[in-house]
């Protein structure tokens, strides 16, 4: 009991901070590029992968070890998460409001049960068919824009293609049996240099957007949380609980919970067909769950 319910408490605190991060891009693109917030996120995310990986006593030969050992996948990986997942994602983020970008972008796990079905042939049943169709009409009644009127073009498949990208990782991730904060330092030690260059080159930074505190501590806050420690957070949850279906579901808590906050920091009216459109695509993510456990799986 004592394990169930520290699990929880560790899933409640991962399922709070993804509920932030949504509100956390849009503060930080008021005044950085895309580009620019990924390079500082990149930085940050590196300096607490690299703290918990001392914290573990992993040692840089164990780390060099890994690498060999797995040197495709993670070149791979550290492509797709932090550079061009992130890059295509705040780029949705900074063409969309936040609430249509968060909810097209939550729809990765459709998108992961398609691609597991195409790479790894996996079978889809009827229940998860049903799922599937019932997410994409999500998007569409998502994409009609409802209050916000006309929406990008370009941002919505940006925002649709970022869950093509995040599905294709943990794709690879499941060829990588290593420890998770052993695989994401070493990624996270590939990208973040590239990923500075690429902004020095790209978008270079000017002196005056560091003294916007708000923006620069947002990009710091989307390093340590969105693409730091929160994901940990979670696995540790699931690790400790007796039974991880609860812990589970909280996480469809989290995009409600950031609408909130989208609401009331952002100043964004939260549409109508937005609450529609993510109601319909968490039921969806829910759907064949509940098939399994009718049919006692």
């Amino acid at each position: 009991m004592k394990s169930q319910k520290v699990a929880i408490t560790l899933a409640l605190g991962a399922t709070v901070l993804w509920s932030t991060v949504a509100t956390a891009f849009k503060l930080a693109l008021s005044e950085f590029t895309p580009l620019q917030l990924l390079a500082i996120a990149s930085v940050t995310s590196w300096c607490i992968f690299l703290t918990i990986n001392l914290y573990k006593k992993n040692t840089l030969t164990q780390l060099v070890e890994t690498f060999k050992l797995n040197a495709s996948y993670l070149i791979a990986a550290s492509l797709i998460n932090p550079l061009i997942y992130y890059w295509v994602l705040f780029q949705a983020y900074d063409l969309l409001p936040a609430q249509i970008a968060q909810s097209l972008n939550y729809t990765w796990s459709v998108t992961f049960c398609i691609l597991s079905a195409l790479i790894l042939k996996q079978s889809i049943k009827p229940i998860e068919w049903i799922a599937l169709l019932l997410a994409y009409f999500a998007v569409f009644i998502i994409s009609s824009g409802g209050t916000h009127g006309d929406l990008s073009l370009l941002g919505i498949s940006l925002a649709l293609g970022s869950t093509l990208l995040w599905s294709s990782y943990w794709i690879i991730k499941q060829k990588i049996d290593v420890p998770a904060e052993q695989s994401l330092l070493i990624c996270f030690s590939l990208a973040a240099p590239l990923l500075i260059v690429l902004s020095a080159i790209f978008s270079p930074f000017q002196l005056s957007q560091f003294s916007e505190l708000k923006a620069l501590s947002s990009a710091i806050y989307v390093g340590f949380f969105e693409m730091g420690i929160t994901f940990l957070l979670w696995l540790a949850a699931l690790k400790k609980a007796h039974r991880p279906a609860p812990i589970a579901l909280l996480i469809y808590l989290s995009p409600f919970i950031s609408l909130v906050l989208i609401s009331q920091i952002l100043g964004e009216q939260i549409a109508p067909t937005t609450l529609y459109g993510l109601a319909i695509i968490v039921f969806a993510l829910i759907l064949p769950k509940l098939g399994k456990k009718e049919d006692g799986n």
